[in-house]
């Protein structure tokens, strides 16, 4: 929503000049006693559609649910001079006035009008020198005006200082989260840099808004130190991660409604005189963190505090590394170590790491842990090896952990040198923290863990015997499956499986099963779960995992009385029992939340350990 030109504006702050002392008054008591968060906004609620990760806290909200516009939190515009006349339409004059905008039936209303042939009047709200901040969370919930009136409605932002000339946004802009100026289902973000003179850029960027002009949308701003995501219906559509384009100075809110700009006709001026349409917006919400740094998945090595434990440690340039620097682990031999301190993880919820290194001939191999409370280390599976013949960009992936919000020590451990490797060395160049705040086994790269496939097979490729056992499914892999309910003369053999080596190996069968208790039912419904059902090493059988609750344990092969103990993955200790049979079932929902957790088998001097998925 481009202001029209400097001097609207200008004549705008002569207009409030009488006020000024009254509102800088009015705004110091409004800003320390003052409650900005509606009492009506529950105090539960959450964005809608995404997760905002860490301790955010609500810091202003208005439901619009009162008689008249709160004058605490918004400035109803008067516009003394026409703002930017749009001829396309046969738009010579517009204003934004006080008599087009009020609160009605839970909303605050932007209304338009024709005032005459070539003059539109609108409504329009701002948050000046009322509620401004830098960084947060911003939502609002918005039924736009009719478009094809020839209007547009706006959820933007505006910086005092945006008029700076400097090159950035970084010392304030206009942020337009969207314009309604089309008829299509798309909107634009835009934002204006250096004023609106010759210095004036402008980044514009289009996205797709799915029913815009049919009832209410959520448009949201999340808007941090290093990064502007903007959000419809809870979809992110837009981002902006250039520093040029990012404030890092206050701005306050705006709604309006206007004159639209993105087309021309006779949409204006075939309308009669008086009202074309209203926008409605339904709330205005606002959420902030205390400490956004820890908002950036993205850590870099340089700078986190490091501690080594052997070799020698420390920061060098490298103009490959994502900010130019890296931190060096010279290691001559196995257990020096380098510990990341104090490695931010925002939210409660599941975890794995991506770590940006460089390979190279003198390079060994590592693996991570993490610091679950002080002196309890979790190691991850992984062996990240930094061997390289040359020196090259490298990405090593590693975790599988669920972890409570906090700060944790991260520990890389040398633990060898690849096969042609001359040395133990290493560098780390940046962190990658991702987050799932729901359960998602693809997320956590846990649907082959601890497996490479050496042979599979599906079902129907195996020798079968039975009338009708091979049966046609939409669900199944292959679109077929085996039928192996307990009828006489029915089995599956496979005959052609070739091991090189002898040892102990895995066995995962997927298998269909319906949604009930008694085994009877359409496997090829909507209800229907494909399972990695049996892991046969060492004859100890756990199915199905991931599992919803319930758990089968086979110990075919122990004697009687295995002592289980059950551990979360933070290393507690969360449930005891004795298996007096060789085949048991044990209840893990709902006393257990979901995640990962380890399995421990105690038959005296013999121990197994495994892991088991719970998805609720």
């Amino acid at each position: 929503m481009m202001l029209s030109n400097f001097m609207t504006e200008t004549i705008y702050s002569k207009t409030k000049f009488n006020f000024i002392l009254f509102t800088c008054l009015l705004y110091s008591n409004f800003h320390f006693s003052q409650q900005l968060v509606d009492a009506e906004t529950p105090s539960t609620v959450k964005p809608n559609g995404i997760d905002l990760y860490g301790d955010w806290q609500m810091t202003f909200s208005d439901e619009f649910n009162d008689t008249e516009i709160d004058g605490s939190k918004w400035w109803i515009l008067n516009s003394e001079k026409s703002r930017n006349s749009r001829p396309g339409l046969g738009i010579s004059n517009w204003f934004w006035r006080p008599n087009n905008t009020w609160e009605e039936d839970g909303n605050l209303v932007l209304r338009v009008q024709k005032y005459n042939a070539n003059t539109m009047t609108c409504g329009s709200v701002n948050s000046n020198n009322r509620f401004e901040k830098a960084f947060g969370y911003y939502e609002t919930r918005i039924k736009i005006a009719q478009a094809d009136k020839g209007t547009h409605t706006a959820f933007w932002f505006q910086g005092d200082n945006m008029f700076n000339i400097d090159g950035t946004g970084r010392d304030g802009a206009e942020i337009d989260v969207f314009e309604s100026a089309w008829t299509g289902d798309y909107t634009k973000s835009v934002i204006h840099i250096d004023g609106y003179g010759s210095a004036h850029e402008a980044n514009t960027k289009r996205y797709e808004t799915p029913g815009l002009h049919e009832g209410y949308h959520t448009f949201g701003l999340l808007w941090t130190p290093d990064v502007l995501k903007i959000y419809y219906d809870g979809e992110l559509k837009i981002t902006y991660s250039d520093p040029k384009w990012i404030p890092q100075v206050p701005q306050y809110i705006w709604l309006s409604n206007g004159a639209s700009f993105g087309f021309s006709g006779d949409n204006f001026t075939r309308e009669p005189n008086g009202t074309l349409t209203h926008a409605y917006v339904d709330y205005v919400r606002v959420w902030e963190l205390n400490d956004y740094t820890c908002i950036n998945p993205v850590k870099e090595a340089e700078t986190t505090e490091f501690i080594n434990n052997g070799g020698s440690a420390s920061i060098s340039n490298n103009s490959l590394a994502s900010e130019g620097k890296l931190v060096r682990l010279q290691s001559d031999k196995v257990g020096d170590e380098i510990i990341l301190k104090n490695v931010c993880h925002p939210a409660n919820g599941y975890y794995k790491y991506d770590l940006s290194t460089f390979s190279f001939s003198t390079f060994g191999q590592y693996q991570a842990s993490i610091e679950l409370s002080e002196g309890v280390w979790h190691k991850f599976d992984q062996v990240l090896d930094f061997y390289g013949e040359t020196t090259a960009k490298k990405s090593e992936k590693f975790g599988a952990i669920y972890l409570e919000a906090g700060n944790y020590n991260m520990k890389f451990t040398v633990v060898g040198k690849n096969d042609n490797s001359a040395g133990y060395s290493s560098v780390f160049d940046a962190l990658e923290v991702k987050h799932s705040s729901e359960f998602d086994i693809s997320f956590l790269g846990l649907e082959n863990i601890d497996s490479e496939v050496i042979w599979s097979s599906e079902a129907e490729d195996g020798a079968y015997t039975g009338a009708n056992a091979l049966q046609n499914c939409n669900n199944a892999s292959g679109g077929k499956y085996i039928n192996l309910n307990p009828i006489p003369n029915k089995s599956l053999r496979f005959n052609t499986i070739n091991i090189e080596e002898a040892g102990d190996y895995i066995l995962n069968i997927d298998y269909m099963t319906a949604d009930n208790n008694n085994g009877i039912g359409d496997v090829c419904d909507g209800n229907v779960l494909n399972i990695n059902s049996f892991n046969l090493k060492d004859n100890l059988h756990i199915y199905p995992n991931p599992t919803n609750g319930k758990v089968t344990i086979t110990v075919k092969g122990f004697t009687k009385n295995v002592a289980l103990e059950i551990f979360d993955i933070k290393g507690k200790k969360v449930k005891t029992k004795i298996l007096e049979k060789e085949i048991s079932e044990i209840t893990l929902s709902p006393v257990l939340t979901e995640g990962i957790y380890i399995l421990k088998f105690n038959k005296g001097n013999k121990i197994l350990i495994r892991k088991i998925i719970l998805k609720k």
